[in-house]
């Protein structure tokens, strides 16, 4: 994990990443690294009767990642799990993701009161949550030509 933190990954990713490997290492008959293969993650992924797809391809991703390290670190030929399917997700979406509608866009500053300008600028800079979640008042550069907005770097 720690070099997770040194690659940047947040802590709400770090955490996920702990829970999900526990959790396999605890739910799959894996004492040791020769333990762990396609076959038994598939096996435990073929039981979770309660997970969407896109949750078991989470778990996979994770796993998949966590061989890709030993193998740059030397203590695995290969990365096995670079073969194994996903799980199909069409159709299956909990919250459909779109754009705000015009009319969303109304109904929001409608109700933002005093908060308007704080939907207004990612929504008019073409900003994702995330993004604007970053943005610090340093990034706003008033009366320069050429934009609003100095983007915060990765």
């Amino acid at each position: 994990m720690n070099e997770l933190t040194v690659l940047g990954r947040s802590e709400d990713h770090l955490r996920h990443v702990d829970k999900r490997l526990r959790k396999l290492v605890r739910e799959c008959p894996w004492k040791k690294l020769a333990d762990v293969t396609p076959a038994t993650f598939q096996a435990w992924r073929k039981n979770q009767t309660g997970k969407a797809p896109k949750t078991l391809n989470e778990y996979l991703a994770v796993l998949s990642a966590f061989w890709t390290w030993l193998r740059r670190q030397g203590r695995v030929p290969a990365n096995p799990f670079e073969l194994v399917e996903r799980a199909d997700t069409r159709g299956q979406e909990k919250c459909k993701r779109r754009a705000l509608s015009d009319a969303d866009v109304v109904r929001l500053l409608q109700v933002a009161g005093k908060h308007q300008l704080a939907y207004l600028l990612p929504l008019y800079a073409g900003l994702r949550r995330n993004e604007a979640n970053k943005l610090r008042w340093c990034d706003l550069v008033l009366g320069e030509q050429g934009g609003l907005l100095r983007m915060p770097g990765p």
